[in-house]
């Protein structure tokens, strides 16, 4: 993989097309699996969103900064309503493809879900740094991952996962092209902080899946510029 070394944002690029490749073969895999299996799929994937959420969640250095860069998060998330926001998005999407569901997928849905699980946590962030300095190894490692979780998402709710590609193209491009000065900035407790607030993040997804409560993980995004300030602040004291 080291050809994409030489390409702009090569990692961030291999990972959309793992994206992508992962949810094309989970549509496929769709179409054979019987209807009475997506429950269960669905909440092996809840399952797998506790599983991924609590790792992360324990690599926290900082608790204090977490849990006030998400009360933060969710004050201003509930403000600007970007759950509402993602969840319209999710609907012009799906009528401009013409995209159509089985029982019991939903579009939005998976839309929202898979694009937060794709690019929340401290793999996307530090991932899109190393790869604007010219290392995307750990993006490579990343796709590898994001294209499995792909297959599942897709399989079990159809159309909605493929497209969380886009997001995450220009959310880790975006920090790609960003990460010359980014980097002198960014500690690793603070990536560490940041992936504990993307753990909490996950685990509401989890908690959505398995129907336990209805938690607007969307509206706790802001949390992480929040989460970075925070943990860097923490560092004084």
């Amino acid at each position: 993989m080291e050809f994409l070394a030489d390409i702009p944002a090569g990692g961030t690029l291999f990972n959309t097309a793992c994206i992508v490749a992962g949810g094309s073969i989970g549509l496929l895999a769709g179409r054979v699996v019987p209807e009475k299996a997506f429950k269960l799929v669905f909440q092996c994937l809840g399952l797998y969103c506790f599983y991924i959420g609590l790792n992360m969640a324990g690599r926290a250095q900082n608790p204090l900064a977490v849990m006030f860069a998400l009360l933060a998060g969710a004050v201003i998330g509930e403000g600007l309503d970007i759950d509402g926001r993602l969840t319209r998005l999710g609907g012009s999407l799906k009528r401009r493809v013409g995209a159509e569901e089985r029982q019991g997928q939903n579009f939005t849905q998976a839309f929202v879900a898979s694009s937060l699980l794709f690019c929340v946590g401290s793999m996307a962030v530090l991932g899109a740094i190393k790869d604007g300095l010219g290392d995307p190894s750990l993006l490579v490692v990343k796709g590898a991952m994001d294209g499995v979780s792909a297959v599942l998402f897709a399989a079990s709710q159809g159309s909605g996962a493929l497209f969380s590609a886009l997001p995450l193209l220009v959310y880790q491009g975006a920090i790609t092209f960003a990460a010359r000065w980014m980097d002198a900035f960014i500690t690793p407790v603070m990536l560490d902080d940041l992936s504990g607030l993307g753990g909490l993040v996950i685990l509401g997804l989890g908690v959505n899946f398995l129907e336990i409560a209805s938690v607007k993980t969307s509206n706790l995004l802001p949390g992480i510029p929040f989460v970075l300030v925070f943990s860097a602040c923490a560092g004084f004291f």
